[in-house]
């Protein structure tokens, strides 16, 4: 076969290691996966640093207030509007819609971006900012409830460099706003939910054209409440799930499975709560998978706790476990996230009180630790919010009744002196006869280095799986503070694939570590003019069930025996698609079935999973 390739340029980027190791690969893209690693906390998204060893809880400092909260209001948080490349505060400050510039560590300048007149008396109503439009700047969404009555509002303020535009985008009653990439299509899309007390409740997508236009599709309308929203890749195939929770009457975890493209399957959790007044994402358990850490109040015996629904991966399948004893104070707003860099995900929370729930092993301890009296709170959101420091500590974010405030995290950590992660090994084509050629590696996002501490990364290549395995590591390259683009020239070899190591080394007189924040490279298609012949696709490494261009694609890493089912959306029968002996290698299944959406289910005496497939 004569293939002639013309140069084209790709980019690879990580910067969410979050899901944990055990992929080896070849994978097609890294999403927030990797290989393996030693010493490393990638527990938080979007950060890696050395693991803390050592953790004595200390105090925490209030560092920052504004005196416009109301009880119920969400979405106090961190987004970089202004584009310098730190993180900004956005809020509500009474009827006014707020952002805050970050000039210093605690050192903010307050802009008033709009006054919206009367907001829903009970503070049903929702901030949040993201670059909507793609222009590199923060905008903001407003979701209001209203006063009362059904003439609530979802206002969408587009930024241009600092003078805002206002659009309504509905005025009925909206009260919760998150963000993220649901369709697949590059741009960031609304989520965005009412609650039953104001107008009908409900769930709604709004889709994004890219230049900040969105079109409103009705998701979901339950004849029940819905309180809280938490987005995240529930079933680890790359794309956005959600679970949606209420707090009237019997309360259950909704769970919502993407299809790709922002088409919803909704499968309930058939576990009953009185009222999930918190609710949050994170991997608790360690296995790689998001789970469902929920705050709850009260139960049959008047206790409010602190739970979780575990994930047995599929985001189908989830275990209930009691994470802690009577929290009467803080089972309001609720957030897992490691706030001690020990790897493990605590528990920030409150209600009357603001304080952590320390995770230790075995799993599940948690022990609380107070931080201060605040009563009425509604509204944890952890962050980093000292920026110029490179320890990145977990700061708490908090609204109550009268108040925003951020609590700078004062605990005590000791690290470990020298850690490592390796990527999962990169196909750097979905065509097998492309060929690659590495043009650059560069680094971004928030590389910290500070005094003595050092970030490196290595790198290799081959065009099989034994070949780079076999290959010594290039490097190191150390890495600068600050971001970098198109920096380090790694030559031009044809090859087929790449994986990256990253080596972080602390200062262990001034106890401070060094941070990465993302790795990208660029690369060409080589251009060849010659006769090649069709690549074999690699050997599975691990199990992996998907949909692709409604096929079911499976893979499988040994032989086994196994049932490939279809059910339709009502749960019934519709096909066998496999009984028998399998694998390995890599299958692709077409249902002759209608169109619609379907649940492929494969059973083997090793492994049940799920995934879902749309049929066109």
């Amino acid at each position: 076969m004569l293939v002639v390739i013309l140069l084209s340029q790709i980019y690879a980027f990580q910067n969410d290691w979050s899901g944990g190791p055990g992929v080896q690969g070849p994978v097609l893209a890294w999403g927030n996966r990797f290989w393996q690693s030693q010493n490393i906390n990638y527990a938080n998204p979007g950060i890696l640093s050395l693991v803390a060893t050592l953790v004595t809880p200390g105090s925490w400092t209030l560092r920052f207030s504004d005196p416009g909260g109301k009880h119920h209001y969400q979405g106090f948080s961190t987004f970089d509007i202004d584009g310098d490349g730190d993180k900004d505060l956005v809020l509500l400050s009474g009827e006014i819609v707020r952002w805050y510039e970050f000039v210093d560590n605690w050192v903010y300048i307050p802009h008033d971006i709009a006054n919206l007149g009367t907001l829903t008396g009970e503070g049903y109503a929702a901030v949040w900012a993201d670059d909507f439009d793609g222009d590199g700047d923060g905008d903001v969404v407003v979701a209001d409830a209203g006063a009362g009555n059904p003439n609530g509002r979802l206002v969408f303020f587009r930024n241009n460099g600092g003078v805002w535009d206002a659009t309504t985008i509905t005025n009925s009653s909206r009260s919760r706003v998150l963000s993220g990439d649901f369709d697949g299509d590059g741009d960031k899309d609304m989520l965005v939910s009412n609650r039953s007390i104001w107008d009908v409740p409900g769930i709604w997508l709004y889709r994004n054209d890219g230049l900040g236009n969105f079109t409103e599709e009705l998701i979901w309308s339950p004849g029940t409440d819905v309180w809280r929203l938490a987005i995240g890749d529930l079933d680890g195939d790359l794309d956005l799930d959600f679970v949606a929770t209420g707090c009237c009457g019997t309360a259950r975890a909704e769970v919502f499975i993407n299809n790709g493209s922002g088409i919803f399957t909704r499968f309930q959790v058939p576990y009953n709560f009185n009222c999930i007044d918190g609710m949050w994402l994170n991997d608790l358990d360690r296995d790689g998978d998001l789970d469902i850490t929920v705050a709850t109040y009260p139960n049959s015996s008047g206790v409010y706790r602190f739970e979780a629904l575990l994930n047995d991966g599929t985001g189908l399948g989830w275990t209930w476990v009691a994470l802690s004893g009577a929290a009467n104070a803080y089972t309001d707003g609720s957030i897992a996230r490691d706030m001690d860099l020990d790897g493990l995900a605590d528990i920030s929370a409150g209600w009357s009180n603001l304080g952590y729930f320390r995770q230790t092993l075995p799993f599940p301890t948690f022990t609380e630790y107070f931080i201060t009296a605040f009563f009425n709170s509604h509204w944890i959101y952890p962050d980093d919010a000292d920026q110029i420091s490179c320890t990145p500590d977990i700061d708490i974010f908090a609204t109550r009744e009268g108040e925003h405030a951020i609590y700078e995290n004062r605990v005590n950590s000791a690290f470990a002196p020298f850690g490592w992660l390796e990527s999962s090994i990169m196909q750097m084509h979905a065509v097998a006869d492309s060929g690659g050629a590495i043009s650059y590696l560069g680094w971004g996002y928030s590389s910290c280095i500070p005094n003595d501490s050092a970030a490196a990364i290595f790198w290799r290549g081959g065009n099989t799986v034994a070949e780079i395995l076999a290959a010594p590591w290039t490097g190191p390259i150390f890495l600068p503070s600050g971001t970098g683009a198109d920096s380090i020239l790694l030559g031009t070899p044809c090859i087929k694939y790449f994986q990256y190591r990253i080596e972080l080394r602390g200062d262990a007189v001034n106890n401070e570590i060094a941070t990465q924040g993302g790795i990208w490279i660029k690369y060409t298609s080589c251009p060849l003019s010659e006769e090649i012949k069709e690549d074999i696709p690699p050997m599975p490494s691990v199990f992996r069930m998907r949909q692709k261009a409604g096929a079911l694609v499976l893979e499988l890493p040994g032989p086994t025996s196994a049932k490939l089912s279809l059910y339709d959306a009502t749960g019934r029968l519709a096909g066998i698609l496999h009984d028998g002996q399998i694998g390995p290698g890599v299958f692709e299944f077409r249902p002759d079935v209608p169109a619609g959406i379907y649940m492929a289910v494969f059973r083997s005496p090793e492994k049940t999973a799920t995934a879902k497939v749309v049929v066109r």
